[in-house]
């Protein structure tokens, strides 16, 4: 057992300094990375999951996560919740809206029926148009005091991604009677240590690791009624010598 756990910290330990961890970007004023103020339009962060298989197709898994704030509210606004959210990872997706979905939600934002639409957002939510563009709309679930993230599965169309420094965009619409809009660029990061924290976000990573291992291990051992092992005839010829010199002693003693 002592073996088997120093292998596990040996792995842990080469493993930890290839992972990454989540970087927020912070837009509006009066965001301090901790919990805001007015006219702060919180902390978000885009995440590269890697590819995986949907309806068929080959993906790209993206979480856009949000950091809440107790008094995040964007500039001149009475709004407290996101609306909708849309991010853009490549200049194109594939057309087939089936084939790209909102795979899951944590947080706050778990708790509202989300619309998946390939688009933008306009003042009214996803709008439907903007090449490249995601989107999912709900309503009042995503409150702005609280976490909350968004995976998305992709179909690129075999577009590349928009690596780089903000490349990548981000849209958001603030309760949408206000009209208020977030429209920034935002950098695609690579994966997180564990995957997204929260539930199920991110889905299932590559699927079963490497299935069983080596099948049942050497197969039953002899099995009934196995063959009884035959002594070679090295060992029969010592066994013969021990059995004479007992003999030999044995009418010395007579």
């Amino acid at each position: 057992m002592k073996r088997i756990a120093l292998g596990v910290v040996s792995v842990l330990l080469l493993v930890a300094p290839h992972a990454s961890a989540i970087t927020y970007q912070y837009y509006g004023t009066n965001c301090n990375g901790t919990s805001g103020g007015a006219g702060c339009e919180g902390g978000w962060a885009l995440i590269d999951n890697g590819t995986v298989t949907f309806n068929g197709q080959t993906d790209e898994s993206v979480t856009l996560f949000y950091q809440g704030g107790s008094a995040n509210q964007p500039q001149g606004s009475s709004a407290t919740y996101i609306q909708a959210v849309s991010v853009k990872i490549s200049s194109s997706t594939d057309p087939t809206a089936a084939n790209s979905t909102l795979f899951s939600t944590t947080g706050a934002a778990a708790s509202g029926t989300w619309t998946f639409e390939l688009g933008g957002i306009s003042s009214g939510g996803c709008d439907m148009t903007g090449g490249g563009f995601v989107c999912a709309g709900d309503g009042t679930s995503a409150v702005f005091s609280s976490d909350s993230s968004w995976t998305f599965y992709i179909d690129l169309g075999g577009a590349s991604l928009l690596t780089g420094a903000n490349n990548s965009d981000l849209k958001a619409n603030f309760n949408p009677g206000n009209g208020i809009l977030l429209s920034v660029g935002i950098t695609l990061q690579g994966g997180t240590t564990g995957g997204p924290t929260g539930g199920p976000t991110g889905g299932p990573t590559g699927g079963p690791t490497g299935g069983p291992t080596g099948g049942p291990t050497g197969g039953p051992t002899g099995g009934p009624g196995g063959p009884t092992a035959v002594p070679e005839p090295a060992s029969l010829l010592l066994l013969g010598s021990g059995l004479g010199l007992v003999a030999a002693r044995f009418r010395k003693k007579k």
